[in-house]
């Protein structure tokens, strides 16, 4: 976890912005809550970038729990898996657009 929040860290001091959104993003396919974490703890809850950075990571790894669900439970599961998930993520994505 501190690696993962340490890569953050270092992406946004070497591409700014930038590499902030795009550490999240790799980080998120494999490990949402150190990615998350890296996020919240480098700044003011009211920067956008931040926001976006979680919401682009929230995204991302929905899609990779889904894509992980049907390779390791096959069609069946990916059908009553993935639609949850993906609501899931959206709500809370949803509720974040809304504090900005």
């Amino acid at each position: 976890m501190t690696l993962i929040q340490a890569g953050i860290y270092g992406a946004n001091l070497l591409l700014g912005d930038s590499g902030l959104i795009l550490g999240t993003f790799l980080a998120s396919l494999f490990e949402v809550h150190a990615a998350v974490a890296g996020v919240v703890i480098q700044g003011n809850p009211h920067n956008l970038t931040l926001i976006y950075a979680v919401m682009i990571g929230l995204a991302a790894h929905a899609v990779s729990k889904s894509i992980n669900s049907f390779v390791t439970g096959g069609w069946k599961f990916f059908l009553y898996f993935a639609p949850s998930q993906i609501l899931h993520m959206l709500g809370l994505i949803f509720i974040l657009l809304s504090l900005k």
